[in-house]
């Protein structure tokens, strides 16, 4: 369904089924700015109208809880358009995101029957020939998978995912609505363009479609799994086989973190599980660049041994190197109090916007750091600075990564939770010893070679080009009849230093030796000299 067109049959009966039940709710502002009418028989619009009459108009501080209940009642693609947006409060009200947080997504459960044909046609053999045992009764049950525990051949504990039957053609359905809708509002309710709709639409199809297949959140439980292979106290559960509707991983016997009373019964240390908390999520957003996106007591729990574990990866986010390295730079400077270094760091991995205002986002991240400097932790914690000063930006024309603003509410969820077990958090003190481990490792040489290694391909091209460039620049200069004086440095000194640079980074990438712990030092001498001289040839001559 493009965005111009009018809906088909079957989207227009959704859209007014949509619009029914935010009328019931009492969304009728909503429902109006929709502007259905010319879109439906005189029958539908008269119910419509009706409905909308007869809906109560939620109470200023009601109304999120207005939206979130309608979407719960609306299925599965709209209850995940909640949780997605609940963790997007740059595309919509912060109230709204607050509200969206407490979603629940409990459903009643598929017939067994169907979940055992579902198995089968994903596995393509039947439950026995895979299982030894197989519970009928779900262990939980939400809008587009329910889970099951099960036991391999061997007597493996197992908890298998499986799709709700015919969940894929419903939520591409209700998709297509949503992404109509939000564009419909855009263009007819001026007052939501800053929200953006149609590109929160978009986003939440995105996410939603990513969802749908089992194996993306398989590869991340992976993935995740082997960055934490040394962790002794953290715990991915293992993935046994995964297809796009089923996923057979470890089953864990666990609690949700912040249960206190099974903390105390399994004389679990409290402190060192906050700590290993921040240290894991740290590490998944600064060093390993893929994280969980939504730490919430129900995805990260408790085993009995007291090690932490990691459930439900459906929402996740992808940090590539320059924006994990940029941000872990901007939150080192921020916690010390050098707002400049920080935000100039933010600024390096954002987008301006057409009239950008980066003066003006530097004063506002200035105002806010204010505030949690004079606020006791718990009031104004170190994660909610990373994370308002995300929201904030997009007032300002700054507009950050999808990705890095999963991760700002991803910190500023666990500092909730942690919040929970020990009042006195302080995320930025927690968090200092890992930061600082991570400066070294960024300035590191090891690093530094390792660059060079991977652009040293990209150095030997420019190399080769360097003598033609250089003559064709000589023949250039000869052919003037008028040379002219200029400021600037002649050809040869501009080119010389970058040759001697490329040399040292030739040799380095070798370990020519003398060595010193792998690093050649001479390689070292060449490639500094050749940056100092690069740096004296690009000054401006004096008077």
């Amino acid at each position: 369904m493009r965005l111009l067109d009018r809906p088909s049959r079957q989207n227009l009966a959704r859209l007014e089924q949509v619009a029914g039940t935010f009328a019931r709710h009492g969304l009728t502002t909503l429902v109006a700015h929709m502007r259905l009418a010319g879109d439906l028989p005189l029958r539908r619009r008269v119910r419509l109208k009706w409905l909308t009459l007869a809906g109560r108009e939620p109470r200023a501080d009601d109304w999120a809880f207005a939206v979130r209940d309608a979407l719960v009642e609306l299925g599965p693609a709209f209850i995940k358009a909640g949780q997605v947006l609940s963790v997007r409060a740059d595309l919509v009200p912060v109230e709204l995101a607050d509200a969206l947080r407490t979603l629940q997504d409990d459903v009643p459960p598929v017939n067994f029957l169907d979940i055992k044909r579902t198995v089968e046609a994903q596995l393509g053999q039947p439950l026995e020939a895979r299982f030894r045992w197989f519970s009928s009764a779900p262990l939980a049950a939400a809008s587009i998978a329910q889970v099951h525990a099960a036991e391999l051949l061997d007597g493996t504990p197992v908890a298998v995912k499986v799709k709700r039957p015919g969940i894929d053609a419903r939520v591409a359905r209700d998709l297509d609505v949503i992404v109509w809708l939000a564009a419909r509002l855009e263009r007819t309710w001026p007052a939501t363009r800053k929200y953006r709709p149609l590109a929160a639409a978009e986003e939440v199809r995105r996410y939603t479609l990513r969802e749908l297949d089992f194996r993306g959140e398989a590869r991340v439980m992976t993935r995740l799994g082997q960055s934490f292979a040394d962790w002794p106290d953290v715990r991915i559960p293992r993935v046994y086989q995964a297809t796009a509707g089923v996923l057979v991983m470890d089953h864990v016997a666990c609690f949700p973190i912040d249960d206190l009373a099974a903390l105390a019964a399994h004389e679990i240390e409290v402190p060192r599980l906050v700590q290993t908390a921040v240290d894991a999520l740290l590490a998944q957003i600064y060093d390993f660049g893929l994280l969980h996106g939504d730490p919430h007591p129900g995805n990260l729990q408790v085993d009995t041994a007291g090690r932490l574990v990691f459930l439900d990866f459906g929402i996740y986010a992808e940090l590539p190197p320059r924006l994990k390295r940029n941000m872990a730079l901007s939150a080192m400077h921020l916690a010390e109090g050098d707002l400049h270094l920080a935000t100039s760091y933010m600024l390096k991995v954002a987008t301006l916007k057409h009239g950008a205002d980066p003066r003006g986002f530097r004063e506002a991240v200035r105002e806010l750091y204010q505030t949690w400097r004079g606020s006791p932790a718990q009031g104004y914690g170190f994660g909610r600075l990373v994370y308002d000063q995300i929201m904030l930006a997009a007032r300002y024309g700054v507009e950050f990564p999808a990705d890095a603003i999963v991760f700002a509410k991803a910190l500023l969820t666990l500092e909730g939770v942690a919040f929970r077990l020990a009042p006195d958090l302080d995320l930025s003190r927690q968090a200092e010893p890992f930061l600082r481990s991570l400066r070294w490792k960024y300035i590191a040489p090891r690093r530094w070679l390792a660059v060079l290694a991977e652009t040293l391909p990209l150095w030997l091209d420019v190399a080769e080009e360097l003598p033609l460039a250089s003559d064709r620049l000589l023949e250039r200069q000869l052919s003037r009849r008028e040379a002219e004086p200029s400021p600037r440095p002649a050809w040869g000194e501009a080119v010389f230093p970058g040759l001697i640079a490329l040399a040292g980074a030739v040799l380095l990438a070798g370990a020519v030796p003398p060595t010193w712990n792998g690093i050649s030092l001479l390689g070292l001498a060449i490639l500094l000299a050749g940056l100092f001289r690069g740096a004296r040839a690009a000054r401006p001559p004096r008077g």
